[in-house]
């Protein structure tokens, strides 16, 4: 067992540092700069103010080196691409290791934060009514990003953004598996006004899991079949699908598009790619070329490769594929093995967190793949790494014996 000696220097403050970091992500949700250089340098350096202790506590290294060899690539890579700026693979650099940095500093500090597992529920709730107001006012007034389609006739992302579709299966998640039937209810509602079809596709997947592994009852294996059977059917009923939901095509032609694009531009450079980002700047004419050519009509404006796997192997071939893997591998890892402390442990709120948290990592490497999420200051890679931190932290804490913060 881990023995501490840990003082509580913030006792008398009402400003808690953990629910601060854990909303930080929201900051990228508002912005459409695709790079946020500003955004990742701000929330990077009020974070290190925040956690940098003159005791930093060792922690697992193998994702931190993965992603140093990938940034580092995207400097060398410059001397073997066309286009390359080294100014520009310098500043990629650095950003890209800026947005990894507060979630390594946590993993190291987590012990000062004698609360931390109070505060991370009060972060999680606050996010909850925060994403319920925005989306429900939009869906009912316009405010803010609506558009027309979806299941329930349009769909609202407030000033959230589409990608925050994800963030609500882990709402879900949690609420669902601590037995808030209400608020899981209220969060499944937000996730219908968003018309977030692969989120949902993710949940199905997560509760899959959570029944067929976690569960004991032979009751929650049955529904886990249940649910299990109908993930697989989807692909069986997709042209149903297609013809009774409102654009449904139009959105499946813009990832189709993206996904010849990008097998497109890794065929161009295979070992180093066509550079970082470099396809954000082409995709949209070669995509209306590929549909003139290809004879296809219905379909949304392409803007980048939507696969976070497909983009990085085109955008920085096989060298910086590899490491993404690597990368990928081990944050799924330390998922898995989260989980698996956590069965061993009683009920408690942060046991609901660690299982969400985990379950919702692995989730979204499998399923969300609609999106080129990997690169920094995309909310969703934000929201990857700060429910893979929690659910590594909690189930450290826990298991180290330092909390007991029961329902």
């Amino acid at each position: 067992m881990r023995t501490l000696k840990i003082t509580n220097r913030r006792k008398g403050m009402k400003f808690s540092p953990i629910i601060f970091f854990f909303l930080s992500p929201l900051i990228y949700s508002i912005d459409g700069d695709p790079y946020r250089t500003l955004e990742v340098l701000s929330v990077t350096l009020l974070s290190l103010i925040l956690f940098i202790r003159r005791t930093i506590y060792k922690t697992f290294i193998l994702d931190i080196i993965s992603m140093f060899l990938f940034s580092g690539f995207l400097i060398v890579q410059q001397f073997f691409i066309g286009s390359g700026d080294l100014g520009f693979g310098i500043n990629f650099f650095i950003v890209f290791i800026a947005a990894f940095a507060p979630f390594w500093m946590l993993r190291s500090t987590h012990w000062y934060y004698r609360d931390l597992e109070g505060d991370l529920t009060k972060g999680i709730n606050l996010l909850f009514w925060i994403a319920f107001l925005s989306i429900s006012v939009s869906f009912f007034t316009g405010m803010g990003e609506r558009y027309n389609g979806g299941i329930a006739g349009y769909r609202a992302f407030g000033f959230l953004g589409d990608s925050f579709s994800a963030v609500m299966v882990f709402l879900i998640l949690f609420y669902m598996i601590n037995n808030y039937k209400y608020y899981a209810f209220m969060s499944g509602l937000v996730l219908i006004m968003m018309g977030g079809k692969t989120a949902i596709v993710m949940v199905v997947f997560c509760m899959t899991l959570y029944l067929l592994f976690i569960k004991k009852s032979a009751t929650s294996k049955v529904l886990g079949v249940a649910l299990g059977t109908c993930l697989v059917t989807v692909p069986l009923v997709l042209g149903v699908i297609v013809s009774n939901l409102q654009n449904v095509e139009f959105s499946m032609m813009n990832r189709l598009i993206s996904y010849k694009l990008g097998i497109e531009y890794f065929l161009e450079s295979p070992v180093f790619g066509i550079g970082i980002n470099q396809g954000l700047g082409r995709s949209r004419y070669d995509a209306i070329s590929l549909a003139e050519a290809e004879g296809i009509t219905n379909y949304f404006p392409v803007y980048q490769v939507q696969n976070a796997f497909l983009r990085t192997l085109s955008e920085t071939g096989l060298i910086g594929f590899s490491l993404m893997l690597m990368f990928v591998y081990f944050l799924s890892s330390r998922a898995v093995k989260s989980i698996r402390s956590a069965m061993l442990l009683p009920e408690s709120i942060e046991r609901s967190i660690i299982f969400a948290a985990g379950l919702w990592v692995i989730g979204f490497v499998c399923v969300y793949q609609t999106t080129g999420w990997f690169v920094a200051g995309h909310p969703q890679l934000t929201w990857l790494l700060m429910f893979s931190t929690i659910s590594i932290v909690l189930a450290e804490r826990k298991l180290a014996g330092y909390v007991h913060f029961d329902k």
